[in-house]
């Protein structure tokens, strides 16, 4: 999901942000991540995640979640120095990778690791993280495995957000879904979608600046439809009950399977209920596949290639899944990230 703003401009913008160059961008996140007590490897990890989200335009999940961060990480409900271990003794193309508690960008990159040495022995693996936190953009671990060759999806649960199908309450959360996969160009395929026709994150910002919600996104506590981001209390899913369907498939592999908290049994990221000291115990679950599997790698990715072409010269054609974050950061349109001048300095 995309919010995108900003110029690449140096120095401070129009709407209040300030503007950094990538480079020194992922100094301030990284040192302010460090300075707040997390180990070298959560602190790259967490770096890579919210800088890239940035870079692609995708500003609900990009830096601005820093505060969030670290006032989780301050206040103990995320690890600073978490020991994650794995294993996979029941089956060998089957690992369970505990989080300990710490970053889900962590767990998200080591568990991508693990799931393409695997597939690259089995042809296909699956990776299930429990006792995470919250990930970030999920495309950065699929985009890891596409851009190696191979072929992924990654999966994570939230706290209940998506309103019911007929119903006035939430049960399930925004749940992603991501995929990726090679093609000859340089740039994978990238699907990266919320179960929610938009996300949270971007309610949240709505309530920062002042701005009205798209039409038909989010629900009050009646269950009615609202534009008004103070009112919102819920998430309409995308495509209606489909969408929540899909929301309800992404539950049940990244709780009920790794026996994580599902439902309103889950921690909340934010509002009333909500407890930064508290550990979130999300699940993660990601499938990681070789590309020859059934066919030679060379004619997958000239497929994939002739899809993308084709695709592209349909009538009326706007673009891809993925390509406005791919040309956002590509063609320059925006190469600095945009970060939100007094919560940076909340933080300094």
């Amino acid at each position: 999901e995309s919010n995108r703003g900003g110029s690449s401009s140096g120095g401070r913008s129009g709407g209040g942000g300030v503007l950094l160059r990538a480079g020194d961008l992922e100094e301030l996140v990284h040192s302010l991540l460090t300075a707040a007590g997390a180990d070298a490897l959560s602190a790259a990890a967490v770096t890579e995640n919210l800088v890239r989200a940035s870079l692609r335009g995708v500003d609900s999940h990009g830096v601005r979640l820093l505060p969030h961060y670290i006032r989780n990480l301050r206040a103990g409900g995320i690890k600073v120095n978490p020991n994650i271990t794995w294993s996979s003794d029941k089956f060998p193309a089957v690992t369970v990778l505990d989080a300990d508690n710490g970053f889900g960008a962590l767990a998200g990159f080591k568990a991508m690791g693990v799931g393409m040495a695997k597939a690259e022995q089995y042809g296909v693996a699956v990776v299930g993280v429990i006792n995470s936190s919250h990930p970030g953009m999920m495309a950065s671990y699929v985009l890891k495995a596409a851009q190696q060759g191979y072929w992924a999806f990654a999966f994570t649960n939230t706290g209940p957000k998506i309103l019911s199908t007929n119903s006035s309450r939430s049960y399930f959360g925004t749940n992603p879904i991501a995929f990726a996969c090679p093609r000859q160009e340089k740039m994978p395929f990238c699907l990266d979608m919320a179960t929610s026709a938009i996300s949270w994150n971007k309610v949240e910002s709505a309530r920062k600046t002042g701005a009205q919600l798209p039409p038909n996104t989010c629900a009050d506590d009646n269950g009615n439809t609202t534009i008004d981001p103070q009112r919102a209390q819920h998430l309409l899913p995308t495509g209606g009950y489909k969408g929540y369907g899909l929301a309800s498939m992404v539950e049940v592999f990244c709780t009920a399977m790794l026996g994580m908290a599902f439902g309103h049994h889950t921690a909340l990221m934010y509002g009333p209920g909500s407890d930064p000291a508290k550990f979130r115990r999300l699940g993660q679950f990601y499938i990681v596949g070789r590309c020859d599997g059934f066919v030679p790698f060379e004619q997958f990715a000239a497929a994939m290639q002739q899809m993308t072409d084709e695709v592209r010269q349909e009538p009326s054609f706007s673009s891809l899944p993925g390509e406005p974050e791919v040309n956002a950061q590509a063609s320059g349109t925006h190469p600095d990230a945009v970060a939100d001048a007094r919560e940076v300095e909340k933080l300094r």
